[in-house]
């Protein structure tokens, strides 16, 4: 009975998001990363059968910045797979650029929000920066206070405390 009413909840959840989505005119999103180890089955080419693997994989989520300080999820997404020639961050991008575009919020997006790092926000191998690309335009970007406050002091307690 509970998992029916979960599953219900889960469904009524996604419709509704979707189409609040469709209807409005989203100016500004923020995306933020982590690299999570995923059990996977691979298939093993020698022996022909499906092998459990953990594989360590980026989960991106994307949420509205209007509704400051709470921001209200709109998705999330696991870029593909890295390829010989073509960078994360830029594979992270693709992703986004291709959730964007099916909602036609790339019309209308005028800025980017992100932490710190150097995949999400570094000014010529970021993601940010392949996602102004994908969109031919400049964006307004904005990062989140609380990564960069956070810095200083790790750094005080690393040299207090040394390294954890």
């Amino acid at each position: 009975m509970e998992f029916r009413a979960k599953e219900c909840a889960m469904k009524y959840s996604r419709t509704e998001e979707n189409s609040s989505i469709e209807k409005s005119s989203i100016t500004g999103i923020f995306v933020d990363s982590r690299k999570d180890n995923t059990l996977m089955l691979m298939l093993d080419k020698t022996t022909g059968t499906c092998r459990k693997r953990i594989v360590k994989e980026s989960h991106m989520t994307v949420t509205e910045d209007s509704e400051e300080p709470r921001g209200r999820y709109l998705t999330h997404y696991t870029p593909e797979a890295k390829t010989g020639t073509a960078k994360p961050a830029k594979q992270c991008a693709v992703g986004l650029f291709d959730w964007m575009k099916d909602r036609g919020i790339d019309l209308s997006l005028e800025l980017t929000g992100s932490d710190t790092t150097n995949d999400m926000s570094g000014w010529k191998g970021g993601m940010l920066h392949y996602v102004e690309q994908l969109l031919n335009r400049r964006l307004f970007r904005s990062f989140c206070w609380l990564h960069i406050n956070e810095l200083p002091f790790r750094h005080i307690v690393a040299k207090l405390d040394g390294p954890t």
